[in-house]
């Protein structure tokens, strides 16, 4: 079998200062056995690519306007530009965001300013995972600009009070917002706050920290490896047993093509799945991991590989 991946996955941070780290997305990264490095930008790092496959911009307390203070900021536009031509992936947070939408050409202002939990909302151009998230979720927000969405930008999420919450341009995902919050990041930066605002956040992150860390699992599993709906991956599983849906008859570790019998599941088999919120919901679409089972829902076929059941796989 090809391996799905043409090169290893390596994933390059670039960090604006100390105290805004990868966070949650770090855990992930490490589940996955995927490395990744800083471009300590704050301690005088060079912009460059290297030989990452995947690139992630961090948020900041400066503005994506400080270039004349902060040379490497327009560095970072540039390097942003080349690389959604040349489709790597690229995710950017908060500041990230913003680089992102000044890279092609929007607007960056000063508005509103958000701190703590706020709602957000899909919108009706959410594609890829965001199609599958809560019609409304709670975020943690630390920002007081925002940005016009650049020509070709696709709306996914949008706030009450700051519309632009999160787009798509090409190989480019911005999220205004801060998925990769931990309880201890979310201490350290509130620190400073008035009382009043240090316990509603305090008691918000109780309530909604957990889903946040949730859904920014979903969004690192896409960064990382894709539309799930259009790829196959490998999952090792060691127990020989695969229980197949007793509605279709047959199991998605066949591939598509061979005949319709149950097929056995050896050290690793290929598994087809899709956007289906139970998989994802359960943080279970992983590469390289024992899995004590996945689910998978009937959902829209996926017309790559016409992946069209469902199914249950027993560790």
């Amino acid at each position: 079998m090809s391996d799905i991946r043409k090169k290893p996955i390596l994933i390059r941070a670039f960090q604006h200062t100390p105290s805004e780290p990868l966070g949650y997305f770090e855990q992930i990264f490490s589940e996955q056995k995927i490395p990744f490095e800083y471009v300590r930008l704050w301690d005088g790092d060079p912009v460059s690519m290297g030989d990452a496959t995947h690139l992630v911009f961090l948020g900041g307390p400066m503005s994506v306007n400080d270039e004349k203070e902060l040379h490497w900021l327009k560095e970072e536009k540039e390097l942003i530009y080349r690389a959604v031509k040349k489709q790597v992936p690229v995710l950017g947070l908060c500041l990230g965001a913003q680089l992102i939408a000044s890279a092609h050409g929007a607007t960056v202002y000063r508005f509103v300013n958000e701190t703590g939990w706020c709602p957000v909302h899909t919108t009706p151009d959410s594609t890829g995972i965001f199609a599958s998230f809560p019609n409304t979720f709670h975020v943690f927000q630390m920002h007081s600009e925002t940005f016009h969405l650049p020509v070709g930008g696709r709306l996914q999420c949008r706030g009450d009070n700051v519309l632009h919450q999160g787009f798509r341009l090409g190989s480019a995902l911005g999220l205004q917002f801060h998925l990769e919050m931990t309880d201890v990041l979310i201490r350290d930066w509130i620190k400073s706050e008035r009382k009043f605002l240090k316990e509603r956040i305090g008691r918000d992150t109780k309530r909604y920290l957990t889903e946040s860390n949730r859904l920014c699992r979903q969004v690192a599993m896409e960064f990382l490896f894709g539309p799930c709906c259009n790829t196959h991956w490998i999952i090792k599983n060691k127990k020989k047993k695969c229980l197949h849906n007793p509605r279709r008859g047959r199991c998605l570790n066949s591939p598509i093509g061979d005949d319709k019998r149950q097929q056995p599941l050896g050290s690793s088999c290929i598994l087809y799945f899709m956007h289906g919120q139970s998989t994802l919901d359960l943080g279970l679409v992983n590469i390289g991991l024992e899995l004590d089972y996945e689910i998978c829902r009937p959902h829209n076929p996926c017309h790559l590989h016409g992946c069209v059941d469902a199914g249950i796989y027993d560790k």
